[in-house]
C-alpha cells in the first residue's frame, strides 16, 4: 500500500512558508523614486522620526537621498514579504536590511551581518535595526565598512 504524500512533513522542509502579500499592498507600502536601485528595508518603530534622522544621515554620507535615490520599505517585527515579488515590481539591484533576517524577505540566505553578500545579480547587506545601530558605536563602524565596500568613494 502506497502511503499518503505530505508536503507540509517537517523533515522535507526546513524553513517557514507564508503567505505573500499582494504585491500592490506590498509597492504602496514603499515610499521612494528608487534612481539607484536601491531597496532599504527596515524595521518600523515608536522612534520613527529618530530612526528616519539617523537613516538620512547615513544615506546622505553615501550623498544619497531618501525620497529620490531609494525606495524605502517599512515593515514590522512580525512581518515578512517577498523580495523576489517585490523585484519583479521594482528594479532592484542592491538590498540593506536593517534588523531584518534574509528569511523574513523570503530568502533562504546565510548571510553574515555587516558583510556584503552577491547573490543572483543582486547585492546584499543585513545589519541591525536603526535604533540599535544609533547606540552602538561598534555597530557603526562596520555598518559603515560595509557600506564603504558597497558605495566605494565615498
Amino acid at each position: 500500500m502506497i502511503s499518503q504524500n505530505n508536503v507540509l512533513n517537517y523533515q522535507f522542509l526546513d524553513f517557514q512558508i507564508f503567505a505573500v502579500e499582494d504585491k500592490a499592498v506590498l509597492l504602496e507600502k514603499c515610499s521612494g523614486k528608487n534612481e539607484k536601485k536601491l531597496l532599504i528595508v527596515c524595521l518600523s518603530s515608536d522612534k520613527k522620526v529618530e530612526a528616519t534622522t539617523f537613516l538620512q544621515k547615513i544615506l546622505g554620507a553615501l550623498h544619497l537621498d531618501i525620497q529620490k535615490d531609494v525606495l524605502l520599505l517599512e515593515i514590522t517585527p512580525r512581518e515578512q514579504f517577498s523580495f523576489i515579488e517585490l523585484c519583479r515590481n521594482a528594479d532592484i539591484e542592491t538590498a540593506i536590511f536593517f534588523g531584518v533576517k534574509p528569511h523574513r524577505a523570503g530568502l533562504n540566505l546565510n548571510a553574515r551581518p555587516y558583510h556584503l553578500l552577491r547573490f543572483a545579480g543582486k547585492t546584499f547587506l543585513f545589519a541591525d535595526d536603526l535604533q540599535k545601530l544609533q547606540a552602538n558605536l561598534p555597530l557603526k563602524k562596520a555598518l559603515w565598512q560595509g557600506l564603504q565596500e558597497l558605495f566605494p568613494g565615498c
